[in-house]
């Protein structure tokens, strides 16, 4: 019975089977890119997320994204139902001034973008469930807004029918 025990005492420790730790956090960070005259703002997450729907539809100076958490077994339901924000980091050139996950909004979650001023923008779903993608074409003050990409494609040539006589 002694042996037994000390078998089973000097087994303990390398039989422990430890857990994967949860997340406490559902935003793993923020990229910004330039494509032409736009900002792509990627938003990465640690957990994965389905983009649902987000308004206004093109233009504004905030954004409200619906995300779904997918299921991803066992959640820390805390990093689902928590509020952060990231900032760009300077020096950057965007509109952007945040971007906010908000877990704790009762139809929720949404992630928001607070831009300086009215910007046109079109949203998208990252290819791994973990990122939300913004293309931003900034106004400017003005209001006047630049094509995204560096050229814009150009215009379809008319055609020229010739009509003969018979």
């Amino acid at each position: 019975m002694k042996a037994l025990a000390l078998v089973a005492a000097m087994a303990g420790p390398w039989s422990v089977a430890h857990a994967a730790p949860l997340a406490t956090r559902m935003i793993d960070g923020m990229t910004l890119t330039t494509e032409g005259h736009c900002n792509v703002i990627t938003l990465a997450f640690l957990l994965p997320l389905q983009y649902i729907r987000h308004f206004p539809d093109s233009y504004g100076d905030e954004l409200l994204v619906r995300v779904e958490p997918l299921e991803t077994g066992r959640v820390d339901n805390d990093a689902l139902s928590a509020r952060e924000a990231v900032r760009p980091q300077p020096p950057v050139d965007t509109p952007l001034v945040m971007a906010i996950y908000e877990g704790d909004i009762a139809d929720g979650p949404y992630v928001r973008f607070q831009f300086e001023h009215a910007v046109n923008f079109s949203v998208s779903q990252g290819t791994d469930f973990r990122s939300l993608i913004v293309t931003v074409a900034d106004t400017g003050q003005d209001g006047g807004a630049p094509a995204c990409g560096s050229e814009p494609p150009p215009l379809p040539q008319p055609l020229s029918v010739l009509y003969e006589e018979q």
